[in-house]
């Protein structure tokens, strides 16, 4: 009302259209075609503005981990041990029945001395025969340890913070009971922190094994070709987080107890020896293999369970964000990480949304049904087609849905899981 008190001209402007549109059909369609098009047109530019931010904040993250992996300096660990010295060697178990014979049979037999080797077993409650197993083996292979056993599930970080209070020796290496170490893993991996005395905590290569081409093996491929790349560039930089559980070494003064509930306990572990002044390495050199999923299923309840508690640790460690105290890791490596991890896989839904409405909104109508149908054969076909050749976008595409899933999952307690299908490894 204020305003058509000040501006009467428009008032009288507005009166004359309204009049002209009650009584001329042609000039109402005309009027209503072009407020459409003006939405149209509207629609179609904040679409473009979004999923242009959205791709171009996508590029600039992954296009800055190409280059690392490219061009960037890789850290070079040093090979050869000093002289043989006592570990403690820890082993998470939860009804692994058919494989934790297999695992300390492994550990007695590669290259170090078995007599300098503490073995913890921490028994998670199991209902099978791995308590049982365990302890014969050990006693077969004549391998100096013991086994906890928990009255009642408590998860893994909290195996890890109780296995930590039986560990003599002041370098620890912790390790899953499913896979199996390389024969020079153990050197390579206790000569890093035997040679640097700045380095808490360090993590080998996982090595994929694969019974069967599948496209949850397509998926994970080229994930690992690229992984290991990324945190031997964010090692030479200064440290790394995104640690491979199933091998890892650390000093007991690096570490520092986890939450039981929250958090993976790899990611976990390097974060703790950041925070108390140490560095955290990827080790390329100390090769582990770990069987690999084949079922897509078990592949994304895997994959989704990590996800989250990835980013449960990363989360956690947010104060360590542009921290002068951290060099490189708190400016470089850490918020990159947290775009990776958090921003990332939003945007890039968001982008694949709005390049297909886009497409609807710049097309006729039927056109735009035909370009709807067409964007989505597309789209399923990138994520499809890592069933019969290996290849970065079917990777991206399923790595980037874990990451969202996992981000949903975060709200859910974690801390406690059935591991994937035994049956399914050898």
């Amino acid at each position: 009302m204020v305003f058509l008190l000040l501006f009467p001209a428009h008032f009288e402007n507005i009166i004359t259209l309204k009049n002209q549109l009650r009584v001329c059909p042609q000039t109402r369609k005309k009027f209503f075609g072009k407020i459409r098009g003006e939405i149209k047109n509207s629609t179609m530019f904040l679409l473009f503005l979004v999923g242009g931010f959205s791709f171009g904040f996508c590029l600039l993250i992954y296009g800055i981990y190409i280059l690392a992996v490219i061009w960037g300096k890789k850290y070079l660990p040093p090979d050869e041990l000093q002289g043989y010295i006592p570990i403690s060697v820890l082993i998470p178990a939860r009804n692994e029945e058919r494989v934790i014979e297999r695992k300390i049979k492994n550990l007695a037999e590669v290259d170090y001395p078995r007599e300098l080797l503490q073995v913890v077993i921490i028994d998670d409650a199991s209902t099978d025969q791995t308590r049982k197993i365990a302890q014969d083996a050990l006693a077969r292979y004549q391998l100096h340890g013991t086994v906890i056993t928990n009255d009642t599930r408590k998860g893994t970080n909290y195996n890890y913070n109780e296995g930590m209070k039986h560990a003599l020796h002041e370098i620890v290496i912790t390790t899953d009971a499913d896979v199996i170490l390389e024969d020079q893993a153990l050197k390579r991996i206790v000569a890093v922190l035997q040679n640097d005395e700045r380095i808490g905590a360090a993590c080998g290569e996982l090595v994929p094994l694969i019974d069967a081409s599948s496209l949850s093996t397509g998926v994970e491929k080229p994930y690992r070709q690229i992984f290991g790349k990324i945190c031997s560039w964010e090692s030479a930089l200064h440290s790394t987080f995104c640690f491979n559980g199933p091998l890892i070494a650390l000093r007991k003064q690096a570490y520092s107890p986890m939450d039981p509930h929250r958090g993976a306990s790899d990611a976990n572990m390097a974060l703790s020896a950041i925070r108390n002044g140490y560095q955290a390495k990827y080790i390329s050199s100390a090769k582990f293999f770990e069987w690999i999923p084949t079922s897509l299923s078990q592949q994304r309840r895997q994959k989704v369970r990590r996800a989250a508690r990835l980013l449960e640790s990363t989360w956690a460690a947010r104060h360590m964000l542009l921290s002068r105290k951290l060099g490189k890791f708190g400016s470089i490596v850490l918020p990159l990480r947290m775009a990776m991890f958090f921003l990332v896989p939003s945007l890039c839904g968001i982008s694949i949304l709005c390049l297909g409405f886009l497409g609807f909104f710049w097309l006729s109508t039927s056109a735009g049904m035909v370009w709807g149908v067409l964007y989505l054969l597309s789209l399923a076909g990138a994520a499809a087609l890592g069933a019969i050749w290996n290849n970065f976008l079917t990777s991206f595409l399923w790595h980037q849905y874990y990451l969202l899933a996992g981000l949903v999952s975060m709200v859910k307690p974690m801390y406690i899981w059935e591991s994937v299908d035994r049956a399914a490894l050898p």
